[in-house]
């Protein structure tokens, strides 16, 4: 019976992560003319975190972190609300 009865008050879980982590190395055996690098790594970071403390609502958080040993990557930081960055525009002739 105390089984029954509390089977109507169980819920799922109110907070869930997910994340993952990348890594990436380009290996070139032969120097170039112009750039002497035989190696470049990548590295990428994310985590989301989903709270939905309602079955209607939920909210989300993501956070990404970029790496790289040649510089090729934005070293600045932002925080963007709109999760798409820069608008698209159509360009008419």
């Amino acid at each position: 019976m105390a089984v029954l009865c509390g089977a109507a008050t169980v819920a799922a879980q109110a907070i869930t992560q997910r994340g993952f982590v990348e890594g990436t190395l380009f290996v070139f055996p032969q120097d170039a003319a112009n750039d002497p690098t035989n190696a470049v790594g990548d590295l990428i970071l994310r985590e989301e975190v989903f709270a939905k403390p309602a079955a209607w609502i939920q909210f989300v958080a993501g956070a990404d972190v970029r790496a790289n040993s040649h510089g090729q990557v934005q070293d600045d930081w932002s925080v963007d609300y709109w999760d798409r960055g820069r608008m698209w525009r159509l360009h008419t002739p």
